[in-house]
């Protein structure tokens, strides 16, 4: 009989809390985060123009085109898509995006996106770190 009682206070315990732990639905959906969707990535063309042939190798790490990870000057630690470039490239991203470029020989180079950065110089093993926003608006960080 003890066991019958406390199985029947367990069993109520029980009922109430699945009752009061549900979330309203209409509180649940106002809890999403609607500003990160991936609906909100938009395609950039990001290109390196200029007047002299470049013969530097260009390396451009976290570019999300590949599943392959890379080790960068991005922090924190290794990301992913590697793309190799030697001479005028173009690539497409999606955007907003933030990667990194290493030239093995010093070089300098004029990247453009929605904007056009000013000629970036690089010494031989340099990597610098850029970010293309949801405008394709490209800043060097």
């Amino acid at each position: 009989m003890k066991k019958l009682i406390f199985a029947n206070c367990i069993l109520a315990i029980a009922v109430i809390f699945s009752f009061c732990a549900k979330p309203d639905l209409k509180e649940e959906l106002s809890s999403v985060n609607n500003d990160q969707v991936a609906s909100n990535r938009v395609p950039c063309t990001l290109s390196s123009v200029g007047p002299v042939f470049n013969v530097a190798t260009l390396t451009l790490c976290g570019t999300n085109t590949t599943m392959q990870k890379c080790f960068s000057c991005l922090v924190p630690g290794a990301a992913v898509g590697v793309e190799v470039f030697q001479g005028p490239w173009s690539l497409v991203l999606d955007a907003p995006v933030t990667f990194s470029i290493t030239s093995d020989l010093a070089t300098s180079i004029n990247l453009v996106a929605g904007n056009a950065l000013a000629p970036t110089v690089f010494a031989a093993g340099q990597c610098r770190r850029f970010h293309i926003d949801a405008s394709c608006v490209i800043t060097e960080i």
